[in-house]
């Protein structure tokens, strides 16, 4: 899809909070250089416990309502028909 058809079919929002929306360029990372650093460093099981809150995190849980699972067992949902937005499973859930 191109950035003007994108435009096109969204609503024409032009912040979000203080960030301005730029259609069709990547987003820019808004870490700095501390975190970032431990993001790349740090095992996933820190990373997690850290800046999502762990087991404590709602995405943390295979227990969803029926409409909040495109795939059983993990928070989905269909964007369009070709794009599936989802929450990384855990460990636990991709064990199961």
């Amino acid at each position: 899809m191109m950035a003007s058809e994108l435009e096109a079919a969204l609503p024409p929002i032009t912040n979000v909070g203080r960030q301005p929306v730029n259609y069709g360029h990547p987003p820019s990372a808004r870490y700095g250089k501390l975190s970032e650093k431990i993001r790349r460093t740090a095992p996933s099981e820190f990373q997690c416990s850290v800046f999502c809150g762990g087991k404590k995190c709602k995405y943390d849980s295979a227990n969803w309502h029926k409409e909040d699972m495109a795939i059983n067992g993990i928070y989905s949902h269909w964007i369009t028909n070709d794009i599936l937005a989802m929450a990384r499973p855990n460990t636990e859930t991709i064990e199961k």
